[in-house]
């Protein structure tokens, strides 16, 4: 199932919730679908209203042969969850950096609470799946690692959010291993200005979900809301955003999601 939050563009004061199949959107409420919409007619707004946390896990910065539920090697930091944004938003260009580039990141929502889990327990805990396309400054990035600074200047710009949140039953059939947890393999394509500039895939991923959220609620309790960001899917280092570029990320069994930098 792909759940959605939306608006309809001839009436943008009204939130509204449904799901996506066949290519159209079906509006629901309480659970009972009440009108079909076709995909022209909506806008798609965050698929949840606001996270309550957002940690990210980047892979370049992990050891490698990570097993187990409590890896203390296994790092994250916190983004900010007010930085999350709907997708397909022109975001205003960043002029205070010398350099833009964007990050391209698989997400996964949490539906309950848990405290010292195991990753067995964590699969349980994912609402579903969706697309995150984070903006940063890769040199500012890299002068706060270099000088034992926490990530903050370079990271909190802003990471859209979308568009859609794939439940964990609609991927059975990309379930490559279960060792500790769930893990897809899902191919990954970022392109800018529509032209391809990089793959990826979600195998290469050297931790799951499950190990990530068991790993967290060690040190504090993991609440529904939370939002956990495994990335970069598709290397884009050497990509650098101009104003007026527009970046597109898209996940096999996952959807596409698309941010535009201003001019």
């Amino acid at each position: 199932m792909k759940l959605l939050r939306f608006e309809l563009k001839e009436d943008p004061e009204l939130i509204r919730s449904g799901i996506v199949q066949g290519g159209r959107i079906y509006e629901t409420q309480e659970g009972v679908g009440v009108a079909m919409h076709e995909p022209a007619d909506v806008r798609p707004l965050m698929p949840i209203a606001q996270a309550t946390s957002v940690r990210f896990f980047d892979t370049r910065w992990q050891p490698t042969g990570i097993e187990g539920a409590s890896d203390p090697d296994l790092s994250y930091y916190y983004g900010n969850p007010s930085s999350l944004i709907a997708p397909s938003q022109v975001l205003d260009y960043p002029l205070r950096y010398s350099d833009v580039g964007v990050t391209a990141s698989i997400g996964a929502v949490l539906l309950g609470d848990a405290f010292r889990i195991e990753p067995h327990q964590a699969d349980g805990l994912i609402l579903g799946y969706t697309l995150v396309l984070s903006v940063v400054s890769p040199s500012q990035i890299e002068a706060d690692r270099r000088n034992g600074r926490p990530l903050g200047f370079g990271t909190d710009l802003a990471s859209a959010f979308g568009p859609v949140i794939t439940t964990p039953e609609e991927l059975a059939d990309f379930v490559a291993k279960e060792d500790y947890g769930m893990g897809y393999q899902l191919s990954a394509t970022v392109r800018i200005n529509g032209v391809e500039v990089a793959t990826g895939d979600t195998m290469d991923f050297p931790f799951t979900f499950a190990q990530a959220i068991a790993l967290a609620s060690q040190a504090s309790p993991v609440r529904a809301g939370d939002v956990f960001v495994i990335g970069p899917v598709v290397d884009t280092s050497t990509v650098r955003l101009d104003p007026g570029d527009e970046a597109q990320l898209a996940v096999e069994s996952l959807g596409a999601l698309s941010l535009k930098m201003g001019i």
